[in-house]
């Protein structure tokens, strides 16, 4: 029996090994064809696998014109390709375009002994060997048109109608489309010009460039690089790790993120940004909102009147020419400022908070902070602070100054005379000052040492208290 089993092995083996070398053949199709579509209102183009697929909307409206061009082996083009013969299928207004897989009767697994379908199966997947594979189609250009693919390179252009694109590890190319646009794609590159509706995109570890998108933006693409030019209407954004950048775009952006950076320019809306690590560069925007535990931002020319709020806990923020108010809440935040019109509030429970040229009121409150304020414009300051110096040099007249600091020096410099009372307080440490006050007391069973009096007749308020710490007035 050994014996015999052996020799039908053998029997077989010779002419599957024929059989392979044929399905390996490389052959050629070149087909054209034009398929009469009157009335059709939609199509769509199925089970596309491994080809570039390029759809132009340039067709008489009543016809469809495909050519196909593939170089494989025969089993690639009976399996994938129909035999290179695309199928055109109709239910009332609406169309589908697809290859059928080819058989051989010869292949069939029903005109097979066990043995030969067990010898067989080894050599389907060598025999599909695709070199070229390309198909080109022109559609009535108002046709709602959708396509389902796989590890295609798809490019399209010129469709008045709403576009599906579904795909898969391929690149997709959209250009000139007049309405609304979809496309899901994973690993696989989307590039879109020229949509006059919205677009909707799902994907993920992809790059996505768009420009020149009329409606909507929606995009759900962890691990991807995104860029967007010129869009009128909102941008949605979500991901778990990436970089997106926006420019030009006529309204609101929304971002959610993990361990994103985003790069904002010239935004007329307002950006509202939640991402627990990365970065946020922002310039020339209408408002600010961030979420993000450690996610650094750097935010200049904000235009609206909204400003900036910021929520986080360790990170670095540098916010520059904001009309609005500012309000940052952080834990361990190093907060730089400059040309800060609207009302600036700052709560921090370590770091430091420099800033140049603020316009309004400034409160801060804090454990351990470093304040230092230069050319400070406003009028009021609330600070409450355990450790840690403040330096203030304030360049208009002050209406309202509170400063309760533990372990630190207080410095104020008074470039306009101030009018109002005033009560300066330390405990371990020393009053300087060349206003006009009554003699410093002290009790010597506290140490404590206090200033104070009133200058003119207005009401305004300078109120600093210190436990350990020199207090420095300098009236200029």
């Amino acid at each position: 029996m050994k014996s015999y089993f052996i020799l039908s092995v053998l029997m077989f083996t010779i002419p599957l090994t024929s059989f392979a070398q044929d399905n390996q053949k490389i052959q050629t199709i070149d087909k054209t064809d034009t398929i009469a579509v009157n009335g059709l209102k939609s199509l769509k183009l199925l089970e596309i696998r491994g080809m570039k697929v390029s759809v132009n909307g340039d067709a008489p409206s009543h016809s469809i014109i495909y050519h196909v061009h593939i170089k494989a082996s025969k089993r690639a083009i009976d399996k994938n390709f129909g035999n290179g013969q695309l199928y055109f299928d109709r239910n009332n207004d609406q169309g589908e375009l697809k290859f059928r897989p080819v058989e051989s009767t010869q292949n069939s697994e029903d005109n097979m002994t066990w043995i030969k379908a067990l010898l067989t199966k080894h050599h389907h997947d060598h025999d599909v060997i695709i070199k070229e594979a390309s198909l080109s189609l022109i559609i009535p250009s108002n046709l709602q048109f959708a396509i389902h693919s796989k590890y295609s390179n798809i490019s399209i252009a010129s469709i008045s109608g709403n576009v599906r694109l579904d795909g898969r590890s391929g690149k997709i190319i959209a250009n000139d489309l007049g309405a609304n646009l979809y496309v899901e794609n994973n690993y696989g590159n989307i590039l879109l010009n020229n949509v006059a509706g919205s677009a909707t995109i799902k994907g993920k570890s992809a790059t996505l460039n768009l420009q020149n998108i009329g409606g909507n933006v929606n995009i759900n693409a962890d691990y991807s690089n995104i860029d967007i030019n010129q869009s009128n209407g909102d941008i949605t954004v979500q991901d778990k790790s990436g970089t997106l950048h926006l420019s030009n775009i006529s309204g609101n952006v929304t971002h959610r993120g993990n361990y994103s950076d985003l790069y904002l320019t010239d935004i007329q809306g307002s950006a509202d940004v939640e991402t627990e690590s990365g970065k946020v560069r922002a310039t020339n925007i209408g408002s600010l909102r961030m979420v993000g535990d450690y996610t650094n931002v750097n935010a200049q020319s904000v235009n609206g009147e909204n400003g900036i709020t910021i929520k986080g806990k360790s990170a670095k923020y540098t916010l520059n020419l904001v009309k609005g108010p500012v309000t940052v809440s952080a834990e361990y935040a190093n907060i730089e400022l400059k040309n800060i019109q609207g009302n600036v509030s700052v709560d921090n429970k370590s770091g430091s908070v420099k800033s140049e040229q603020l316009k309004a009121a400034f409160t801060g409150n804090g454990d351990f902070n470093q304040y230092t304020l230069n050319d400070y414009e406003g009028h009021d300051i609330t600070i409450r602070n355990k450790s840690g110096n403040v330096k203030i040099n304030a360049v208009r007249t002050l209406r309202f100054v509170k400063i309760h600091n533990v372990y630190g020096n207080v410095e104020v410099t008074l470039n306009k005379p101030f009018k109002g009372k005033v009560h300066l307080q330390t405990t371990s440490g020393i009053i300087q000052t060349n206003l006009k006050l009554q003699s410093l007391k002290s009790n010597q069973s506290t140490d404590e040492k206090v200033m104070e009096g009133k200058l003119g007749t207005h009401d305004s308020i300078l109120d600093i208290e210190t436990s350990n710490g020199k207090i420095h007035i300098e009236q200029r």
